[in-house]
């Protein structure tokens, strides 16, 4: 019952302003009713109690985290995790967020420190395979993702991840597996389901992804995944209008700062509204997509992308990986470079 607690610890501190347990009490009880700018407060005010307080700069980090701001947020579970170095929640806090804050590279330092000292941590391999999937690191994703499971077969957002980088290098069957994994413990897991549907439309599985699709929207969540695949098929169920305020409305649900998936569903949306005939919102949507990522082209980065999908998609692996399903007899015209 977090709203008593929280009127009897809000009495409480009124009456003892200067007791920094009550306020952490406090503080706990406003995150879990999620007013999260009232339990910064709180949290601020125990450290500044007692300032070696690691569960308070831990709990604030987690706050700033809900709250999107990460640079912030590494700052203080930086503090945490030096006053509790074994720490593991805060160090995978502090991983998330210099992944969120841009700062990648010592997102993979931390994360690659902390399997160091806990070489059994299921969840530091997961948080590591999901920093190489990011960096498109597909080979090194799926070698952590098994880690991980290998280590706690139970995670289940670690059998989704690697459900996702099977999807990505085309290894249907493997994705395919994962996610029924997760579905047969728990059959409603929207991630799950999203990810069979994206299998079911890049398999010409249209009617089955079109379900799937259903499933999602009839449980109530705005799903990206979702939104994207429901855009792409629906000149086959002549349910565009749907489609698109599906669409509109997961964009309109998004944070600012999750800059993929807004560039993503803007540049399906752009695509949609271009078959559509209407090139104003068309090219509204392409504009609101290549302002996601401004163009700052970093060589370094770069080469490290490229590098990382020659190592996944070797000759070797090209010539052992699953064959098209879909055939056709039609002409294929194909213009690049050479």
């Amino acid at each position: 019952e977090y709203e008593k607690a929280e009127l009897l610890l809000q009495e409480y501190c009124l009456k003892h302003g200067s007791d920094p347990e009550s306020f952490y009490l406090l503080g706990q009880a406003l995150a879990q009713r999620g007013r999260f700018g009232d339990a910064e407060t709180a949290f601020r005010k125990v450290i500044s109690v007692q300032p070696g307080t690691a569960v308070a700069y831990g709990s604030l980090g987690s706050v700033l985290r809900r709250l999107r701001r990460f640079p912030e947020a590494v700052e203080v579970l930086q503090k945490a995790c030096e006053i509790l170095p074994r720490d593991k929640v805060y160090r995978l806090d502090l991983i998330e967020c210099l992944e969120h804050a841009g700062r990648r590279q010592d997102a993979f330092q931390e994360c690659h420190q902390l399997l160091e000292k806990n070489p059994d941590f299921g969840l530091g391999y997961a948080a590591l395979a999901t920093l190489c999937f990011c960096a498109q690191q597909y080979g090194d994703a799926i070698e952590n993702y098994r880690l991980a499971l290998e280590h706690s077969p139970d995670l289940l957002d670690a059998r989704v991840g690697l459900g996702k980088v099977y999807t990505a290098v085309g290894e249907r069957a493997l994705a395919r597996q994962q996610y029924q994994t997760v579905l047969k413990e728990k059959p409603d897991h929207v991630e799950s389901i999203a990810g069979i549907a994206v299998l079911h439309e890049r398999s010409g599985e249209l009617d089955q992804a079109y379900r799937k699709i259903q499933r999602v929207i009839d449980m109530g969540y705005h799903h990206t995944t979702i939104a994207n695949a429901y855009v792409n098929i629906c000149d086959r169920f002549d349910d565009c209008a749907g489609a698109v305020q599906y669409a509109e409305t997961t964009l309109e649900s998004l944070a600012d700062d999750v800059r993929w998936e807004r560039k993503v569903l803007h540049f399906t949306l752009g695509r949609r509204y271009d078959k559509m005939g209407e090139y104003d919102k068309a090219f509204g949507h392409y504009q609101q997509a290549n302002s996601q990522f401004p163009v700052n082209y970093d060589s370094a980065a770069h080469a490290d992308v490229v590098t990382g999908i020659i190592k996944t998609f070797s000759p070797a692996y090209m010539m052992s990986a699953p064959r098209a399903s879909i055939q056709s007899t039609r002409p294929v015209f194909i213009v690049g470079m050479p």
